[in-house]
């Protein structure tokens, strides 16, 4: 049975990254269900990405990314991470931290910076994804200021996988080239 599937982000350790398979078992893993890989984005953490410098874990990112796999930094400004990664690090997509989101309220200073993100980001042709979306009022001031991607409780809490096909089902979008990047999915824009 079809089930419209765009992307499927899947969190990577650094001993994923230091098995030297990992590239083999997501090819068989999504193969088997004729998931091809573009429609995979690794999620890595600012700590495994950037902390201790790890020559593997670049140069498999790097190789991933030849392959067609998009990389994700999650959990964008509690570490590591400064502006100036955002010009050496090859990232498709920042996950702006849950701790920006739950300040986010007129006049806080963190809608100053997650502001400032969403227009740097776009300038370098980043994609952003705000995590831990809980309220509409967040949800509007993400969509004002241009962030168009979130996850959150708003959306849905992690639920079972009957559940979760269900809900593909039911609001998946059919898998469109690059659409996603092109900011034509806005699943924060709640007048969808």
């Amino acid at each position: 049975m079809f089930i419209p599937l765009q992307h499927v982000g899947i969190n990577i350790t650094s001993a994923d990254f230091h098995s030297g398979t990992l590239y083999a078992r997501l090819q068989a893993a999504f193969g088997r269900e004729n998931v091809p890989l573009k429609h995979i984005i690794l999620e890595v953490t600012e700590s495994v990405y950037l902390g201790q410098r790890d020559p593997v874990v670049a140069r498999e990112i790097k190789a991933l990314r030849a392959h067609g796999l998009r990389v994700a930094l999650d959990d964008f400004g509690t570490g590591f991470a400064s502006l100036t990664h955002l010009l050496t690090v090859p990232v498709d997509i920042i996950k702006i931290d849950k701790s920006f989101i739950d300040r986010l309220v007129q006049g806080d200073p963190s809608l100053a910076i997650v502001e400032g993100l969403v227009g740097i980001a776009r300038k370098l042709n980043i994609q952003v994804i705000a995590e831990g979306i809980e309220n509409e009022t967040q949800a509007v001031l993400l969509a004002e200021i241009g962030c168009q991607l979130g996850q959150g409780y708003l959306f849905s809490q992690a639920v079972p996988r009957q559940i979760a096909k269900g809900l593909l089902k039911r609001f998946g979008r059919p898998p469109a080239e690059e659409a996603w990047m092109a900011g034509e999915a806005n699943p924060i824009d709640r007048s969808a």
